[in-house]
């Protein structure tokens, strides 16, 4: 990726050059949902449990297309259980102020 630029640039680039190489690698990982870097061995637990967009407000959202009253995965932790029944309180109020 470093050719798109030119060398002399150092800076936040340079990191993404280095985490798309160990991405490369296999020693890290990109989420395909959040967007979030981390070691390879982490990545399960982070689709697991620790990935906002499978188990905080943005996926409440994308479930409730299909059933407004969708529970939080068996798998969210506290804070993305809050997440989620948080949104899922918002879009219910904002059904009846409809």
């Amino acid at each position: 990726m470093s050719h798109y630029y030119p060398p002399t640039v150092t800076g936040p680039l340079d990191q993404y050059d280095y985490w798309d190489r160990e991405v490369s690698a296999g020693r890290m990982f990109e989420c395909d949902q959040c967007g979030e870097y981390g070691n390879s061995s982490d990545e399960y637990e982070h689709q697991r449990s620790d990935c906002p967009a499978e188990h905080g407000a943005a996926a409440y959202w994308r479930e409730a297309i299909y059933n407004e009253h969708a529970e939080p995965p068996t798998t969210a932790t506290g804070r993305f259980r809050t997440d989620w029944l948080n949104a899922r309180r918002r879009a219910l109020t904002e059904g009846q102020n409809q």
